[in-house]
């Protein structure tokens, strides 16, 4: 797995924000393993691409406070492109439909996993925020817009496939 740090860096893992890097971590790996079982290649390639801005992500949080040169890899491009494919698949038929029983398909299953971890590590960078040692609010927005598409990745997946629960 990539690093978020230079080689060379050596920082303290009992470092709060670098303890919390781990929930990146974690839902990067998630999100791969989803991806390892997607069936669908447009989601796939949509997945991988949102691990790689996750990358980017966890270098902000794991950065000494004051690296502002990181600060510019989390671009309010990110935030529109997620917000563009939130928009289009919301409007695929199919993919908003009532029930509540979901996730028959295994990647489908494995995004919602994501999707959980996603919710936690919005709550972490929140307690960051708040705590006065993460001063890039953006980034809390960028993961609650990250946790609804890959909700929506979910259903289209299932809806591709034809399953209605």
């Amino acid at each position: 797995m990539r690093s978020y740090l230079k080689p060379s860096e050596r920082i303290a893992k009992s470092r709060r924000r670098i303890r919390y890097c781990g929930t990146i971590d974690e839902l990067i790996s998630q999100m791969g393993f989803a991806r390892s079982i997607c069936p669908d290649i447009e989601v796939r390639k949509r997945i991988k691409a949102l691990q790689l801005d996750l990358y980017s992500l966890g270098a902000v949080i794991a950065a000494p406070a004051g690296a502002k040169n990181l600060a510019a890899a989390i671009s309010r491009g990110m935030m529109d492109a997620l917000e563009a494919e939130i928009h289009r698949i919301k409007g695929v038929p199919g993919v908003l439909r009532d029930g509540s029983l979901f996730w028959e398909l295994p990647a489908a299953a494995a995004l919602d996993v994501a999707r959980t971890i996603g919710r936690r590590a919005e709550r972490v960078v929140g307690r960051l925020i708040g705590e006065g040692e993460l001063s890039i609010t953006f980034i809390a927005a960028y993961l609650n817009r990250l946790v609804e598409l890959l909700w929506l990745l979910s259903r289209l997946l299932e809806s591709r496939q034809g399953i209605d629960s």
